[in-house]
């Protein structure tokens, strides 16, 4: 347990250096039944970042994040494909 938690430690210090910027795609809107949520994606093998920038008074920012970490690893999966393929 000690070392799960020095390892989240580790990441967590590790990620905050980071500048995520310079990893951002442009954003995407996905479109809910509750209505549109606008995610800022990072690259492929960034996805935990993914969040929303922007989502319905309707739906919690969780919610959003949710959708959009979900989109992340739909697009990641489609890369791992597509690479796998040639």
């Amino acid at each position: 347990m000690m070392k799960l938690a020095s390892a989240t430690m580790a990441l967590v210090a590790i990620t905050a250096c980071v500048d995520r910027k310079s990893y951002e795609t442009d954003p995407v809107t996905l479109k809910t039944d509750q209505g549109n949520v606008i995610c800022q994606l990072y690259t492929n093998q960034h996805v935990l970042w993914d969040e929303s920038i922007a989502h319905p008074k309707a739906m919690t920012q969780k919610t959003a994040d949710g959708i959009c970490w979900a989109e992340g690893v739909r697009l990641q999966k489609e890369h791992i494909a597509k690479v796998k393929a040639r």
